[in-house]
């Protein structure tokens, strides 16, 4: 009989009497339960309601406020200001993650302390996308998300790209 390591995917050979056992991976070195080899169909429905991540995206410094990132630039002779409010809206950019699966949008957000926020597809009771001008013309906006169980949005992200294609995956997944 042959089995799959659940961590490297390696296929191994297996007697029957190691059913429930533990055994450590000869390529990876990992420890895990032998379990009966599954069937085609088995396998091809695992595939089907595997989570799959589709758009992972941060927000969009320039792109987003293009007239503020400029007066950041032109205050870095004056002292380094402009610099240090570069930096600090650098590292908040970078530190905001919004994560589209088949599933569920999920909101990362924070360095040293991190909050999370996510909402089921299913759940979804509200998308809200906004653009000003220079966002229209820079093709960035802010996308929101509520579910049914809450009367505010979840999640709010400003100066995505595309926030359109966004909200138009998310509705594609809600059932």
């Amino acid at each position: 009989m042959h089995t799959v390591c659940p961590h490297c995917g390696k296929k191994l050979k297996a007697s029957s009497s190691h059913i429930g056992k533990t055994a450590k991976c000869p390529a990876c070195h990992e420890k895990f339960t032998v379990t009966e080899p599954k069937t085609i169909e088995a396998r091809a429905t695992d595939k089907e309601n595997e989570e799959k991540t589709l758009h992972i995206t941060s927000p969009k410094m320039f792109r987003n406020r293009p007239v503020s990132f400029v007066i950041c630039v032109l205050l870095i002779p004056a002292g380094g200001l402009g610099l240090l409010l570069l930096i600090v809206w650098f590292l908040k950019c970078k530190t905001t993650v919004l994560t589209i699966t088949n599933r569920r949008t999920t909101q990362r957000v924070g360095i040293l302390s991190k909050q999370t926020n996510e909402v089921r597809h299913a759940d979804v009771r509200n998308l809200k996308v906004s653009q000003g001008f220079f966002q229209r013309m820079f093709k960035v906006g802010a996308i929101a998300v509520s579910s049914s169980g809450q009367s505010d949005f979840e999640i709010f992200s400003a100066g995505m790209p595309d926030p359109q294609r966004l909200a138009n995956t998310i509705r594609h997944y809600q059932k």
